[in-house]
């Protein structure tokens, strides 16, 4: 699940500043030509449509591994690496 959260976050990371980057490259475009803003525009539009998904599930994965205060939560059960809970199945199947 720790590996599914680094994703997920660098995910988020990369469309947010993949967005910053089309932006700057549509404001420092030529004025007169459309076809680059349009282009970027699209791309845009089209990416940020993912970032909340992605966030929320991030968010999901960090109350459950690191809890609201975001700090390690205690586990109920002992932990073994190959012991996987109902509730963690679910949160991962969830995310994708």
């Amino acid at each position: 699940m720790w590996p599914q959260k680094q994703l997920l976050g660098t995910l988020c990371s990369l469309l947010v500043e993949e967005c910053l980057l089309l932006k700057t490259v549509e404001s420092t475009h030529f004025k007169t030509c459309q076809s680059v803003k349009g282009a970027t525009n699209r791309v845009c539009v089209f990416l940020e449509k993912f970032i909340p998904d992605f966030q929320k599930s991030k968010d999901l994965l960090d109350n459950l591994l690191l809890g609201r205060d975001g700090v390690l939560t205690s586990v109920v059960t002992p932990f073994h690496p190959y012991v996987i809970s109902k509730q963690m199945e679910q949160f991962v199947l969830q995310n994708f």
